[in-house]
C-alpha cells in the first residue's frame, strides 16, 4: 500500500470505529409514559403491602378466617348518612393515622356488623404491631397492643428518571 493510501484508509477506519463506539439509543432507554410508571409503582406497592401483611400474620400466627378487611375509604360516610348513626365508622378511621412501613390493615370479624378485630401494621423500625379492637356500643376501642420484633422491609423503588415528567394533554 502506498503511503498516501494509508493516510486515507487509517483515518477512515478510525472514524468508523468511533461511530460504532457511540451509544445507540434503544427502545429501553426511551422515556416511558407516566401512566405506565404509576401503574408499575402501584403494583409494586400492592405486592409490598401483601408481603408485609403476610409476614405480620405469620409472626403473630393469626387466622383471619371470617374477618373482612376494611380500608379507610370503606369507612367514609355516604351522602345522607349522619355522623351520629355511623359513629362506629369514625372511631375506626382514626386507627389509620400514624406512620408505618406499608399500609395499616384493618380486619373485623364479620365486617362492619362485627364487634372484634385487629389493626395490623409494621412500624418504621420494622417491628410488627397488632392492635386488638372491640366494639362497645357504637364506639371501637383498642383493647390491647402487641409488638413483635421483625426485620425492616423496604418497598422496592421505581426509577422515575425513565418516566416522562408530565402526562401529555
Amino acid at each position: 500500500m502506498t503511503l498516501r493510501l494509508q493516510h486515507i484508509i487509517i483515518p477512515f477506519i478510525l472514524i468508523l470505529l468511533i461511530m460504532n463506539l457511540r451509544p445507540v439509543q434503544t427502545v429501553a432507554e426511551e422515556q416511558w409514559p407516566l401512566s405506565i410508571c404509576v401503574a408499575e409503582h402501584e403494583q409494586k406497592q400492592q405486592e409490598y403491602n401483601d408481603k408485609v401483611l403476610q409476614a405480620i400474620i405469620d409472626n403473630f400466627k393469626l387466622d383471619l378466617t371470617g374477618y373482612v378487611e376494611l380500608t379507610f375509604d370503606d369507612l367514609n360516610l355516604i351522602e345522607g348518612q349522619s355522623m351520629h348513626d355511623h359513629y362506629d365508622k369514625l372511631t375506626l378511621q382514626h386507627l389509620f393515622v400514624g406512620t408505618s412501613q406499608g399500609d395499616r390493615r384493618l380486619f373485623i370479624k364479620g365486617g362492619l356488623d362485627g364487634n372484634q378485630g385487629y389493626l395490623l401494621f409494621q412500624r418504621p423500625d420494622g417491628n410488627h404491631v397488632k392492635k386488638t379492637i372491640s366494639k362497645t356500643g357504637n364506639v371501637w376501642l383498642i383493647m390491647s397492643e402487641e409488638e413483635l420484633p421483625a426485620e425492616k422491609t423496604d418497598m422496592p423503588s421505581i426509577d422515575w428518571d425513565r418516566c416522562e415528567k408530565d402526562m401529555p394533554l
